[in-house]
């Protein structure tokens, strides 16, 4: 959390655990059998908030929040 880097794409990656439902910034994500999860993604430059939300099948919800600062790296050729 609060991390920074220039790298293009991002991988989110995870266990779920007795969900029925996750999202990621609000997007449905898969997981396998054993809860896991990952997601690629690509966000613009600056600060970023990825969110990771779960339900269960009693409609319980679990979160979590990350920071990060994507840096707009231009090397000078």
């Amino acid at each position: 959390n609060g991390s920074a880097t220039s790298e293009v794409l991002l991988s989110i990656e995870g266990v779920a655990r007795h969900i029925s439902f996750l999202t990621i910034n609000d997007k449905p994500a898969l997981t396998d059998e054993s809860g896991h999860f990952t997601k690629k993604m690509t966000p613009p430059p600056g600060v970023s908030v990825i969110s990771v939300e779960g339900t269960d099948r009693f409609g319980r919800r679990a979160s979590a929040d990350v920071h990060i600062t994507m840096l707009n790296f231009c090397p000078i050729a």
